[in-house]
């Protein structure tokens, strides 16, 4: 009798041990790890065929917590994201943070950046799985229409929008003694757009890369803005980071005002990028 006693005692308390532990998940842990981010990217993934399926998850919002823009990145499948060179160019790895289009961080541990290309690559604390195979030579002509999946500035919460144009020239650049071709672009992409994959409409098939090219700075905004960096440089620490804020806010809203060339990189040229 007192066995059987025993072995109720032991199952009771393993019970109760099994549903204390379902109790405080649901009370502590669940409400810790919280909603998705971006919980329109899960409608759109429902939304969407397999072949964009694989973009969405396959997209990365980059954003400089220095100059506060952000950009689209792509995985591609031998690891690095890439992205647009104009978002990262003179800052830190410390100052770039990388979010999957479901809101997930992604830490990066360095990056390289290839001004003659448009491109940097953001090199990962981890490997992550999927990506898109970015090492494919398909063209495409001006006059053809193409779209992109990125993620538009001024968007929030930020999630990936699909954009759609036309190629409207072609611009051949120096790049390491040789001349490259870039594709520029026209309809409704904005600088948001630096770094998402570019397609075909008429096939669905990936032909680049989207990039940036920022157009110069209005003189008398960018003399104003070298100002108060050079006030903030020799200000008290509180002053100074009210200048510098400021300096940043001019800066955004002059190359809001001056714009950008949207273009794109094509696939053939992106082989060259060390690690594709």
């Amino acid at each position: 009798m007192r066995d059987a006693l025993k072995w109720l005692l032991v199952v009771a308390l393993l019970v109760g041990f099994v549903w204390g532990g379902i109790w405080l998940r649901r009370r502590w842990v669940a409400p810790l790890k919280g909603p998705p981010e971006n919980p329109s990217t899960l409608l759109l993934l429902k939304s969407v065929g397999d072949a964009d399926r694989e973009v969405i998850r396959a997209l990365y919002l980059v954003t400089n917590l220095d100059t506060g823009r952000q950009a689209t990145g792509v995985l591609s499948q031998r690891g690095p994201i890439l992205t647009d060179a104009s978002l990262v160019a003179g800052s830190r790895p410390g100052d770039i943070r990388v979010t999957s289009s479901l809101g997930a961080p992604v830490p990066i541990r360095g990056m390289q950046v290839d001004p003659a290309m448009g491109v940097a690559q953001l090199y990962l604390r981890r490997q992550l799985k999927g990506g898109m195979d970015l090492s494919g030579t398909e063209t495409v002509s001006p006059g053809e229409a193409v779209y992109a999946w990125g993620f538009p500035e001024g968007v929030q919460p930020p999630e990936p929008l699909l954009s759609s144009g036309v190629v409207a020239g072609l611009r051949v650049v120096t790049r390491g003694g040789g001349l490259d071709t870039r594709l520029v672009l026209s309809g409704a992409f904005t600088s948001g757009y630096g770094g998402g994959p570019l397609f075909r409409t008429r096939d669905f098939k990936l032909v680049g890369l989207v990039v940036t090219r920022p157009l110069p700075l209005d003189p008398v905004v960018a003399r104003a803005a070298a100002e108060l960096g050079a006030r903030a440089a020799k200000a008290a620490p509180e002053q100074g980071a009210v200048d510098r804020d400021l300096q940043r806010a001019l800066d955004r809203m002059g190359r809001v005002q001056a714009g950008v060339v949207i273009e794109a990189v094509p696939l053939a040229e992106l082989s060259r990028l060390a690690g594709e």
